[in-house]
Order: structure tokens, then sequence, then C-alpha cells
């Protein structure tokens, strides 16, 4: 009987490293997927940063970068739809980082969904209160709601902050 638990317990050390070793070498191939894509995307080949960063994806599905970079080369390439759901997955697995908020909301206005992205400039302000350009972008969608006093407030907080648009 100790000999049929040693033999289950060395399986088992076996399978966990087998395991472990095909996670690390998924995120390494992921890793090399998406700084191959970010490299694509710096030369403005945004088709091809969306094939390597779908491919690091593959390999690994929970790096909010690379969802959020793959949004960005979407939304250069004028897949509105795409880019918004990329950075969706983006804020679901990073919600604290403000840029992406800015970022879906820029994807939203120029569907003209000006109250969702309203939301999302809300969202990205929450987050980073010191950053003049949200309070500027979102005084733009403001004026555009009819939001005219919102809008003041919100270019005077901007050009406070020294945004030089805002002046």
């Amino acid at each position: 009987m100790a000999g049929l638990k040693k033999a289950y317990v060395v399986t088992v050390i076996m399978v966990v490293f087998r395991i472990a070793s095909l996670s690390a070498s998924n995120s390494k191939e992921s890793e090399m997927a998406y700084f191959a894509g970010k490299s694509k995307f710096e030369n403005l080949d945004y088709k091809g940063a969306i094939r390597d960063l779908t491919k690091a994806i593959q390999f690994d599905a929970t790096e909010s970068k690379v969802f959020f970079l793959r949004g960005m080369a979407y939304f250069n390439i004028n897949k509105g739809e795409e880019a918004i759901n990329d950075f969706d997955v983006a804020i679901a697995l990073t919600p604290k980082i403000a840029e992406y908020h800015f970022q879906k909301a820029s994807a939203l206005a120029e569907q003209d969904d000006y109250k969702l992205a309203y939301r999302e400039m809300n969202r990205a302000i929450e987050i980073d209160s010191k950053n003049a350009e949200y309070y500027f972008i979102r005084a733009e969608k403001e004026k555009e709601l009819g939001y005219v006093t919102d809008a003041k407030d919100d270019y005077e907080k901007a050009k406070s902050l020294g945004y030089k648009k805002a002046a």
C-alpha cells in the first residue's frame, strides 16, 4: 500500500511540474507575442499588432495590457465595437487604470454614444483626479450633451491643472 501511495504522489508531482512548465511556456509565448504586437502597434501596423496580440491572448488571457493594446489597435482602424469589447475586458481584469476608462470613453464618443462616454470619463476622473486632459475631454462631452454649467466647471478645472487647450 505504501508503494502505491508513493507512486501516486510521484505521479501527482510530475503532473504538477508538467502543468507549471506548460504555464511558464504559455506565459513566455504570450509575452513574446505581446512584444511583437506592441512593436507593430508602435510602427502603425495595427492589423499586424492585432494578429500578434490575439496570439498573446490565446496563450494567456489574463493580462489586461494585452486586451487594452489590442483595443487601441482596433480603435485606430475604426473598429469601434471590437475596441470597446477589448477595453471592457481590460477594465474587468484591472478596473483601477484610468487610461482604460478614458480610451473606452473615446471609442464610445466615436460611436456618438456620448452618455456612456461621459460615464466612462467620470470613472477615469474618479481614479485619476489630477489628469487635466480628462476634465477637458469630459467638458467636451458635457457640451455635446447640453450640460453647459458642468462643461464650464470642467474647462476651468482643466485650466487650473495646466491644460493648454482649456485656456
